[in-house]
């Protein structure tokens, strides 16, 4: 008897890690650490923030201006999302196309409809009737015109993230395809980006 305790201890003692004993629950299992390797041929790849970066460090960046719907003009350096392109539907070759800033002169943004809308809800205890609450609230429909190198001019459909870079930081703008504003607001008062000029001043 004594011999065949000897020899089950021996055997527990030697058995895998990776088995837990009989009656004894198994450890919490690690996490994985929290860190994200990449090879460093492909660190080109990944997504970056484009405010960690000075526009003037990025082969990319072009100077301009922009033109705000009030008539607002702002000057610097501008860029897309890292490692993107300017995302660009032609209507009339029904085809999406992509740019860099580079490869373009302008930007322009043209108003197609905007209009007040009225602000509707459900009524209570009806899930199937609506009513007016007397409120509006403004939407905008945009095309865009890209006016490339060469002077050729697209119209299309466009929705993109571009970023100014100044001396006081860097801002993010949008370049609208539908816009929607707030109960209470006017047309006015909901801004789009009317033209980016990449043109050098004369």
């Amino acid at each position: 008897m004594r011999h065949g305790v000897l020899l089950l201890g021996m055997l527990m003692a030697l058995a895998p890690v990776g088995f837990a004993r009989a009656g004894t629950k198994p450890g919490p299992k690690k996490d994985k650490p929290d860190i994200e390797y990449v090879e460093p041929d492909r660190q080109d790849d990944r997504p970056a923030n484009p405010f960690g970066k000075k526009a003037a460090d990025r082969p990319d960046a072009v100077p301009g201006t922009l033109t705000l719907s009030n008539g607002r003009e702002l000057t610097g350096s501008f860029t897309l999302t890292r490692n993107k392109k300017l995302r660009f539907y032609h209507r009339e070759r029904k085809k999406l196309l992509f740019f860099e800033l580079a490869e373009l002169e302008t930007i322009a943004c043209r108003v197609i409809a905007e209009r007040m809308e009225p602000e509707w809800r459900w009524k209570e205890n009806a899930n199937d009737e609506k009513v007016y609450t007397g409120r509006h609230y403004p939407v905008r429909e945009l095309e865009t015109v890209l006016r490339l190198l060469d002077g050729t001019e697209l119209v299309g459909d466009c929705t993109a993230l571009v970023y100014l870079h100044t001396e006081n930081g860097a801002s993010r703008f949008i370049i609208h395809k539908r816009q929607k504003g707030e109960v209470g607001q006017k047309l006015e008062d909901l801004l789009y980006v009317k033209l980016i000029d990449l043109r050098p001043p004369i």
